[in-house]
């Protein structure tokens, strides 16, 4: 048992002085520490879910073999995918390391999460009321209602009880169904979390990390798309609301976009993308079939698209997701059917067909050689798409190991070619890196 362990490691570390008082209490929270962990360990060994069958119905043409990307996967061309990591759901992360991969690639995948992964089979055996977050929370109320925090009476035990949980155990888990994701210039990874009505900011070092709520009274209703600036404010399209919140690099309330007199400018924003360089705003109103550019303050530069109909030429159907290239602006269309391709200005300047997905909203992310990746729900693969929509593969299968995927609903591809999946419901963000070997560079 790891956390008996680790426990023993911490009493053993203790050079301070101890009274019989002190040495009775570190005694019972050790017991009450085995206790616990024996009683969930039986419960949970009997409620373990058995592996879940799913065979990915889709192919491209012509037909690819899904292999998982561990510990790395041929993406043709002389690139490759390999894996470095992962974003957890207790907002800590993980490194790819050859330990780690050895005890991986013995894990079943019916029996537990990924050890990189989440350690969501260790985390379930300490009672979550114990565990303490490992990042700080922002309470965005809107005026004229404001946070209030009512005093609690915690003795000094029940903190060292749970602090020492907490060591033995890992951090609370904050994150529940990640959606959206996105990078800023810190390497911090930005993430919609609408089953709890949140999104995260998660620093790989742990020294930056914190949580914007949302919800009644909030600013924040429904966070939906996710994007950055070039100063790493923070943009979150809220499709319930209709707007577009900005926020600092330290989770600070900055202004809204899309808000005119108290009234909405937009029905419902899904999925939106920066131009850094450029400073423009790109977003998708799914239900009004519009996408809209704009500048950084959210005056509108185009309108791209024909109100409620959307079947003609350089018209869109439920556009739900935007991606940025150097000169290109990639759109997910037509119920997650097509692929449209604009310029800058919004001008339609390709087109093409891809696998329809009606299972769900997929992700959408281009990369430094302007490929195109989309993630299928339903079949829990990454389909990936030369610039002018030749099928190049694809990668992952269904699961909850390293390479493996459960309903992934969110991607992007930072300014290195590291490729950020949101693992939905695995409650976990992969990282992965498209390289190309020596041997090709030659």
């Amino acid at each position: 048992m790891p956390g008996k362990h680790r426990f023993c490691r911490f009493l053993y570390r203790t050079d301070a002085p101890t009274t019989k008082l002190e040495l009775r209490t570190v005694v019972g929270i050790a017991l009450l520490i085995l206790v616990t962990q024996s009683a969930s360990s039986q419960a949970h060994e009997s409620t373990v879910p058995s592996a879940i069958g799913l065979s990915p119905s889709f192919r491209l043409e012509p037909p690819a073999q899904n292999v998982r990307a561990f510990p790395r996967v041929s993406l043709g061309g002389g690139r490759e995918l390999q894996y470095l990591g992962t974003f957890c759901a207790n907002a800590k992360y993980k490194k790819s390391s050859k330990f780690s991969r050895t005890l991986e690639s013995l894990t079943s995948t019916s029996q537990f999460t990924s050890v990189l992964g989440g350690d969501v089979a260790v985390q379930s055996v300490a009672p979550g009321w114990m565990l303490v977050p490992s990042r700080r929370v922002v309470e965005d109320f809107e005026a004229p209602a404001y946070a209030t925090r009512i005093a609690e009476l915690t003795s000094n035990l029940t903190s060292i009880r749970d602090r020492v949980v907490t060591f033995a155990y890992g951090p609370a888990r904050v994150m529940a169904a990640p959606h959206q994701v996105t990078t800023d210039s810190m390497l911090r990874v930005i993430i919609s979390d609408p089953d709890l009505l949140a999104v995260h900011v998660f620093d790989p070092k742990g020294k930056r990390s914190f949580s914007i709520l949302g919800g009644q009274h909030h600013r924040l209703r429904q966070p939906a798309g996710v994007a950055v600036d070039a100063e790493d404010n923070i943009y979150i399209a809220d499709s319930e609301r209709g707007i577009v919140l900005v926020y600092n690099q330290h989770g600070q309330f900055v202004r809204y976009i899309g808000m005119f007199h108290g009234e909405a400018m937009y029905e419902r924003p899904t999925g939106i993308a920066i131009d850094r360089k450029a400073g423009r705003l790109y977003l998708a109103d799914t239900a009004r079939n519009l996408v809209f550019v704009l500048d950084l303050q959210g005056n509108i530069l185009e309108r791209v698209g024909k109100d409620r109909n959307g079947n003609g030429t350089g018209e869109f159907v439920s556009p739900t997701e935007i991606a940025v290239s150097d000169h290109e602006v990639v759109v997910l269309d037509a119920a997650r059917s097509r692929i449209q391709v604009l310029d800058s200005d919004g001008k339609r300047s390709g087109l093409f067909r891809v696998v329809a997905s009606n299972d769900g909203d997929g992700g959408l992310a281009v990369d430094n050689d302007g490929n195109i990746y989309i993630s299928y729900v339903a079949d829990s693969i990454i389909g990936m798409y030369q610039p002018d929509g030749m099928p190049l593969g694809t990668f992952g299968q269904p699961g909850n190991r390293v390479g493996e995927f459960r309903a992934p609903r969110g991607l992007w591809v930072d300014g290195s070619n590291r490729i950020y999946v949101s693992d939905t419901e695995n409650a976990r963000v992969q990282v992965f890196q498209v390289s190309v070997p020596e041997t090709s560079r030659r």
